[in-house]
Formats: structure tokens, sequence, C-alpha cells
């Protein structure tokens, strides 16, 4: 498990969300944009609910290991929707400023 922190807060999820989230996140901060996505997180009645989280430029998004113990969080369709829109961007060319 892992957390992503941001300056709104903390979110525990899996390990593949937490890496794909942060790999949308640095590929938005290099072309100097933002996204709002949506990640399975632990908390909630049923112990997983979904948070809206900002990525991008100047967001701040880091991941860092949990003290959480417990089964890895998984999501494949979101961490397959988080490759393939990071990807999308890393093939975009370069802006010219």
């Amino acid at each position: 498990m892992k957390a992503l922190v941001n300056l709104m807060g903390s979110y525990e999820t899996g390990d593949a969300i937490a890496d794909a989230t942060v790999a949308y996140h640095d590929a938005l901060e290099s072309r100097h944009s933002v996204d709002l996505v949506e990640v399975p997180v632990v908390g909630g009645v049923d112990g997983v609910r979904r948070a809206t989280i900002a990525v991008g430029w100047l967001t701040g998004l880091k991941a860092i290991p949990s003290a959480r113990a417990g089964p890895d969080l998984c999501d494949d369709a979101t961490v397959q929707t988080l490759a393939v829109r990071t990807l999308r961007i890393r093939r975009l060319r370069p802006r010219a400023w």
C-alpha cells in the first residue's frame, strides 16, 4: 500500500494505482497541465471509496509508503486508464514557449 499525498490530504491506495497516478501526474507536470483523476482509496463504509484528486502542474502530488497493513488495493481498470492517458501525453510534441 502507498499513500498519495498532496496539499489537500493523504489518500491510501494500492501500489499499482499510486504508481500509475504519479506517472500521469509527472507527464502532466512536464506539460504544465492539470487534471482530476478518480481513484479507489481506503475508507468509507465498505472499506473502499473513490476520491477525486488533482494531479499535474503545481499540485505537489507524491506517493509514499503507507503504514497500513493488509492486502493491496487493486483496480486494473483505473491503472489501465491512467497508463493510456500517460502514454497519450508523452507522445505529444513539446510545446513551443
